[in-house]
């Protein structure tokens, strides 16, 4: 039995999303204990688990919660055999395909699913394959960083043209510091927040950290977000943050990422995400238009 902060962690899913659909779609169903607080069954966290995986293939909760729990399990079954074909396609791609037979397979699947699926299933699989063949020795320093040259490309063409010019708008800016040049990952929560209609300014070089403050104020920006790649000391990313939060205003939500940052307890006024899938949840908690 969960607590509704321990499942809140468990899925990535918010307290208040949870609230939200116990009380508009009778979904999940917590327990009580003796004090009157949730308390929520592993079957539900399994079935809310599956709703999860679900919301990352586009499905909305009110469509999802209409079905029946085995219902949800056949279709993400099917989505899973989909799935693991798709991942050794993209293997085969980034180890041994021409740079151009890689992007118009990653053009076919923007121009035949939603962006959020593109990020999530696509474009985010081939950052993995990166990272796989690096580790194992299969990929050359030169063609990863051919393939990600391709791979930002598309996903700066997605942002530009997702952008919203409407100033009322929330405006995060997303960059990194210090020397980090990982910044793919960063590059697609940008995508996906600018699917939640916020304005995302993208900085093409990274910034020293002593000059953010300037550019945030100069800006009115109501948020930053970072990426800490793994090749980035978790104390150092920690320590960056908590610099930052002292020196930015209240105002400006922080949002930061990547394995670097991994595992960090959270620093007051900024937002550890873990998975891409949670830019959703994070988006409408801090960022919503006013």
């Amino acid at each position: 039995m969960l607590t509704v902060h321990q499942l809140s962690q468990e899925l990535g899913i918010s307290v208040d999303t949870l609230r939200v659909w116990e009380r508009r779609y009778g979904f999940p169903q917590p327990q009580r204990d003796r004090r009157g607080h949730r308390r929520y069954p592993l079957d539900q966290v399994e079935q809310l688990r599956i709703v999860r995986k679900l919301q990352s293939f586009g499905y909305r909760p009110q469509s999802l919660f209409a079905m029946s729990a085995d219902e949800r399990r056949q279709l993400l079954d099917s989505y899973v055999a989909e799935d693991d074909g798709r991942v050794r396609g993209f293997q085969s791609l980034v180890l041994s395909a021409s740079l151009d037979e890689l992007e118009q397979v990653l053009r076919h699947h923007l121009a035949t699913t939603t962006i959020e699926h593109f990020i999530l299933h696509c474009s985010a699989e081939v950052l993995a394959c990166l990272d796989r063949g690096w580790m194992s020795g299969q990929l050359t320093i030169a063609r990863e960083h051919a393939i990600s040259d391709r791979v930002q490309k598309i996903l700066l063409e997605i942002l530009g043209q997702q952008q919203d010019t409407d100033v009322a708008s929330p405006l995060i800016l997303f960059l990194t510091i210090n020397g980090e040049r990982h910044r793919l990952a960063l590059l697609m929560a940008a995508v996906l927040f600018s699917c939640q209609g916020v304005r995302c300014q993208w900085l093409l070089e990274d910034l020293p950290m002593s000059e953010l403050p300037d550019l945030v104020y100069a800006t009115a920006c109501h948020g930053v977000g970072l990426s800490f790649s793994s090749h980035y000391s978790s104390l150092q990313a920690r320590s960056d943050l908590v610099t930052l939060r002292r020196m930015l205003p209240e105002s400006c939500h922080i949002v930061a990422g990547g394995k670097g940052i991994a595992g960090v307890y959270q620093i007051p006024g900024t937002t550890v995400v873990d998975d891409l899938g949670e830019v959703e949840t994070v988006s409408r908690r801090f960022f919503q238009r006013k």
